[in-house]
Formats: structure tokens, C-alpha cells, sequence
């Protein structure tokens, strides 16, 4: 019998597509696998039906930016801001999300992930 962690690695292998072996507990869904906007909400409907997490309160948009390349919060902004050393432009930063979480929530049953203060 396989593990809860062992459970959520294979799920997120297989929505993926990256082989288990070459994912850990701190693999993160935006930034490693990149999960984001439309993927992401697909993603966490799957991961709600298949290991039953209540995710009514799951703040999408500080995990996650929209769908498609828009000025302020697309990918492409996103690097070439980053490529020429742009601070100040695009302040918002994304918590990110790894396997551990996915499994603390699942095992709850509900998102237990903490969002920080802005202040």
C-alpha cells in the first residue's frame, strides 16, 4: 500500500507528465512544473475530486497568475523584466505552492497553507 506522499507524487506525475522519480516534497507547482492560470485551476479541480480537499477558500490568485502572456502578469513580462533587472515594475510575488503542501492538505482535507502578511 502506497503512502499519502506517495499518492500525491503520482497524481501530480501523472497531470503533469514528469516522471515520480524526478519530483520531491519542495518540488514547486509554478515555478518548477509550470503549473499556472487555467492549468492550475484544472489541476486543483482534479486534485479536489481525486483525495477529496475542501478547497472553497483556496486563494488561486496569490498562488497563481491569470491565463495567457498580458502585460503586467504574463511570463514573457515576467522574464524580460527580470532579464534586464526590472524591479519595481512588477512587485507581486506568488506563494508558491510544493508537494508538501499538496500532502498537509490532503491530509486535513481542506488547504492549510498560510498566507503571509503583506505588511
Amino acid at each position: 500500500m502506497q503512502t499519502l506522499a506517495e499518492d500525491i507524487i503520482a497524481f501530480v506525475a501523472r497531470e503533469t507528465g514528469i516522471k515520480p522519480s524526478k519530483l520531491t516534497l519542495s518540488t514547486r507547482l509554478l515555478d518548477d512544473l509550470g503549473i499556472d492560470g487555467d492549468d492550475a485551476v484544472d489541476f486543483f479541480e482534479h486534485f479536489e475530486q481525486e483525495f477529496g480537499v475542501d478547497l472553497s477558500d483556496f486563494p488561486y490568485h496569490r498562488h497563481f497568475g491569470p491565463e495567457g502572456w498580458d502585460l503586467f502578469t504574463g511570463k514573457l513580462t515576467r522574464f524580460i523584466w527580470h532579464l534586464f533587472n526590472i524591479k519595481y515594475l512588477y512587485t507581486y510575488e506568488y506563494i508558491p505552492i510544493t508537494i508538501e503542501d499538496l500532502i498537509a492538505a490532503a491530509h486535513a482535507k481542506r488547504w492549510v497553507k498560510k498566507i503571509p502578511d503583506r505588511s
